[in-house]
């Protein structure tokens, strides 16, 4: 049952990626020569600002952004004080490319550290790549931007629970992914907003068994961003990571469907997002 909602999942975005493809022929891969947008490498010219509220068009090419994170992460539902949340630290890597025909390619990399016990055993490190469809709207009324993504997502979240109950559990989750992104340009700032969705299969591996459960998730980010030049901004936002439901934490393999909320603050740089 599991493995046929996986499959079925994947099978559908997968489809809508053939589908969405179909309608734009062009760039059906995220592989193109690193000069296709002959860029002009000038990061550090001046940042245009809009005087006579007559926007500039929506950036295109390559992009890449760098968040650190500050975290928290909530508890097994069998630790002490389960309704606390323990501190991390990780980094956020997105980076892809948008062309003028408003499609395009994002991929990210995120992992967190994760909170350590008294005994140094980690209780929540994240590991997560993606890599998603990018599709572009023309722009709606007082130029707010819509993007829509779809793609595949692999994530892995250990626990390796808490002396003398120690019993590592590895949850690695592979999921197809639906997002939107909205954004907006005012002066030389922009403010954007992000919400996703994600469902898969998990399998967890402990030390005496393995098992197998599907994963719903979801995330959601915003963030404010400060043009310093043309291509660089500075950035300060705020994340929330989701796992409701079949993830296994800490020495509970009795109990191997428990959720997982993790939030906090990120802040870093952008080139031509």
């Amino acid at each position: 049952m599991i493995a046929q909602r996986l499959w079925s999942w994947l099978a559908a975005v997968v489809t809508l990626v053939v589908l969405a493809n179909s309608a734009s022929a062009q760039h059906l891969t995220p592989f193109i020569p690193p000069d296709y947008f002959d860029p002009d490498l000038q990061f550090f010219a001046p940042a245009e600002v809009d005087y006579f509220d007559d926007p500039a068009p929506p950036t295109t090419g390559w992009f890449f952004t760098y968040d650190r994170m500050a975290w928290d992460v909530s508890r097994a539902e069998n630790a002490p004080r389960p309704y606390e949340l323990d501190s991390a630290w990780g980094n956020r890597f997105d980076m892809g490319f948008m062309t003028e025909d408003q499609g395009g390619w994002l991929f990210n990399l995120t992992h967190l550290d994760g909170p350590t016990g008294g005994n140094g055993a980690l209780r929540g490190a994240l590991t997560s790549v993606e890599l998603n469809r990018v599709f572009r709207f023309d722009p709606l009324p007082h130029n707010c931007i819509i993007e829509q993504f779809i793609g595949l997502r692999y994530l892995r979240f250990d626990d390796e629970g808490e002396f003398p109950f120690q019993n590592p559990v590895y949850n690695n989750i592979l999921a197809g992914q639906l997002g939107v992104r909205a954004w907006k340009n005012i002066g030389l700032w922009k403010t954007s907003a992000e919400l996703r969705s994600f469902n898969g299969v998990n399998w967890q591996w402990y030390r005496e068994d393995d098992f197998s459960e599907f994963m719903p998730g979801g995330e959601i980010r915003a963030d404010l961003q400060y043009n310093l030049t043309r291509d660089v901004s500075l950035r300060v936002g705020w994340e929330g990571l989701f796992f409701f439901d079949g993830v296994g934490r800490n020495n509970d393999y009795f109990n191997n469907c428990q959720s997982v909320y993790m939030q906090g603050l990120t802040f870093g740089f952008a080139v031509n997002r």
